[in-house]
């Protein structure tokens, strides 16, 4: 089995991980995401394992074409407030206002229960 030495990756990671969290933060604006991302990008980094020299710049390359694929793909995903399905729904009539429940009807009937 070939042991490759990842000592580099480790100090790179301990430089420079707050920094790309906060990096592709700034595109996504979501912290979850942005650390996954910037797993994912160290994670290619070990597959690599020739860009030592300059590291950084590769892994914001990462980071960056890895965030913009996942906003993109979130802005696939229709989205919609509930005032905004409720205005849609009163412009084609298609959801029947009189059988909606209000909050205060559903703790009314679990207090019953």
């Amino acid at each position: 089995m070939n042991c490759i030495d990842s000592s580099w990756l480790t100090a790179a990671y301990a430089q420079h991980k707050d920094y790309l969290i906060n990096y592709t933060f700034s595109f996504i604006n979501d912290r979850t995401e942005a650390e996954c991302i910037v797993q994912y990008a160290f994670l290619q980094a070990h597959r690599k394992q020739t860009m030592q020299d300059y590291v950084l710049k590769w892994l914001m390359t990462v980071c960056h074409n890895t965030a913009v694929n996942f906003v993109r793909s979130r802005s696939r995903v229709n989205y919609h407030s509930p005032d905004t399905l409720l205005e849609n729904s009163e412009k084609d009539n298609s959801i029947d206002t009189e059988m909606a429940v209000s909050p205060s009807e559903i703790t009314l009937d679990n207090e019953r229960k």
